[in-house]
């Protein structure tokens, strides 16, 4: 299952080249910012999978629109200084 966070702020599953909101599973989480919900809703995702898969299943499924970032303001970054260097 591929979760992602809609542009109007929704969790959604991906099915049948739409998404179903899937967000009823997880609206008892709390955070603070929007950085902190996914890491959140990952988090507990092992314990509420098979709720969000019947949502999933059971939902109308909707046209596939824009996608915000999953977590916006990554805490750790890696990156190769090899990839940024000239000639």
């Amino acid at each position: 299952m591929r979760l992602v966070l809609t542009s109007d702020g929704r969790i959604a599953a991906q099915r049948d080249g739409g998404w179903v909101d899937v967000s009823a599973a997880f609206d008892d989480i709390p955070y603070r910012a929007a950085a902190d919900r996914m890491p959140r809703i990952m988090g507990v995702l092992a314990g509420r999978r098979e709720q969000a898969e019947a949502l999933a299943a059971s939902g109308a499924v909707e046209p596939a629109g824009e996608v915000q970032a999953p977590v916006p303001r990554p805490t750790k970054l890696i990156a190769a200084f090899g990839n940024y260097r000239e000639g």
